[in-house]
């Protein structure tokens, strides 16, 4: 699990609209696809995601 992080007024963006979450996640789906495509191993593929 990842640790919470307070976030830093100084640096803080607004959040992303619905467009833009959609954007982030079909490029995170094309990455993974792309790496196990190409002989990634599934658990490294699939660790970056435990935490959502």
């Amino acid at each position: 699990m990842m640790p919470f992080v307070e976030p830093n007024p100084d640096t803080a963006r607004p959040p992303l609209n619905r467009d833009e979450q959609s954007d982030v996640i079909d490029l995170a789906l094309w990455t993974g696809q792309l790496l196990l495509q190409h002989g990634a191993q599934c658990e490294r593929v699939e660790k970056p995601f435990d935490g959502w």
